[in-house]
């Protein structure tokens, strides 16, 4: 790495560390993880341009929050022209994004009754991986103008194991983490850091089981996943495990046989 590199690393992560303020980009923050993590860098003191879906529920997050830092669009990320609508409506009003959090994800089961439902499985890669990739082609050339800039990709650790109800979900959710691997080598010496973080159980809406107030203990909040997702944009490291305990125990246990894992975390699916 080029001594300019370190140094545009060092000022994109200095960024991030909360002694300057920094312009974040988030998918979906119209519920759980991306609202969490707008509150959580907005009363950190940082400008937030939001994109969702649903223009209510973002209204509600600024209400709540009543800053001048939070900005949102309405856009459906697996929509390229959407996406490029919003990008010149930030350039026209000086927002240059210095990280750009893909958080937007679903989970749709694709077999029922022995039935293959591939609409269903489409739904989950193109929120999942092309509508990603669709927000990442849009501002990738913006930060690269720059020299400086971050991107975080929320996979998880689903990523690592099939999941009985939808082939989808942990299929997109390897495929957008082997993508940033790639990225991260393709642009090594840019001053552009790729970041994956790997989120175990989260209570949200996204995944039926783990919706409501009561979860199983080792489902976290969509809070806590806003705080580690929060640390990664701080932290100069690629990968980021959460909850660490869970984490660790999930990848020693790749070893073992998909359908004897299958048999020991049924219980905690329900």
């Amino acid at each position: 790495m080029t001594a300019w590199t370190r140094s545009t690393c060092k000022r994109t992560l200095m960024k991030g560390c909360g002694d300057t303020s920094m312009n974040v980009f988030i998918t979906g923050i119209s519920s759980g993880i991306g609202a969490a993590l707008a509150e959580v860098l907005v009363v950190r003191g940082h400008a937030v341009w939001g994109i969702a879906r649903r223009e209510a529920p973002m209204q509600q997050l600024a209400a709540r929050l009543k800053s001048p830092l939070l900005r949102f669009s309405v856009a459906d990320m697996r929509n390229e022209h959407e996406i490029r609508r919003v990008a010149v409506t930030m350039r026209d009003d000086g927002f240059a994004p210095d990280a750009v959090v893909l958080n937007a994800g679903c989970y749709e089961p694709d077999v029922k009754e022995g039935v293959y439902l591939p609409d269903a499985a489409a739904q989950v890669w193109q929120t999942n991986l092309t509508g990603s990739l669709s927000v990442l082609a849009v501002l990738l050339p913006g930060m690269c103008a720059r020299g400086a800039g971050q991107w975080v990709a929320v996979s998880s650790l689903a990523a690592f194991r099939p999941d009985p109800c939808s082939s989808a979900y942990p299929a997109s959710k390897a495929a957008l983490a082997m993508t940033f691997r790639s990225l991260r080598l393709q642009f090594e010496d840019s001053g552009l850091l790729f970041k994956t973080v790997y989120l175990g159980p989260v209570a949200t809406d996204v995944i039926p089981r783990y919706r409501g107030a009561k979860h199983p203990p080792h489902v976290v909040s969509a809070e806590q996943a806003a705080q580690a997702i929060a640390r990664a944009l701080a932290s100069s490291r690629a990968e980021f495990y959460f909850p660490r305990l869970l984490s660790s125990v999930y990848r020693a246990m790749l070893w073992i046989p998909d359908r004897f894992f299958d048999r020991l975390v049924r219980g905690m699916r329900r």
